[in-house]
């Protein structure tokens, strides 16, 4: 039976840290809400990988890089699956967006690094 209540309390929550990616410059849409309540949300740039809000565990075979978890009172950061995964309550949504600001800006940068060293390769 889905549940609903969830559906309704994380939406919230959802929309709050789109809205902080947002001003930082990372888009985001909301991807999935699932049945049992879990909303899934994407970014423009695939690098970020995935957001999962939700107050359990994802299934093992998933690995989601950023989640916030109901069911946390303190961030956490786990590497039980071969990355980084960070884990934040709902009342540290400001912390998450920023650590995700500061993950893109390193992201850009090391993309900018590599063209670089393409074109140096290039030029022989």
């Amino acid at each position: 039976m889905p549940n609903i209540r969830n559906r309704k309390r994380y939406l919230p929550i959802a929309q709050e840290l789109r809205k902080r990616l947002e001003a930082y410059g990372i888009k985001t849409e909301i991807k999935t809400i699932a049945a049992w309540g879990s909303i899934y949300i994407t970014c423009e740039d695939s690098r970020m990988g995935q957001i999962r809000i939700g107050d359990h565990d994802e299934r093992d075979r998933y690995g989601y890089r950023w989640q916030v978890r109901t069911d946390l009172e303190e961030i956490a950061i786990d590497t039980s699956k071969g990355h980084r995964r960070f884990f934040y309550p709902p009342s540290e949504l400001a912390a998450m967006a920023k650590r995700m600001k500061q993950y893109h800006i390193r992201i850009l940068e090391n993309a900018q690094r590599e063209e670089i060293y393409d074109k140096l390769q290039a030029q022989g």
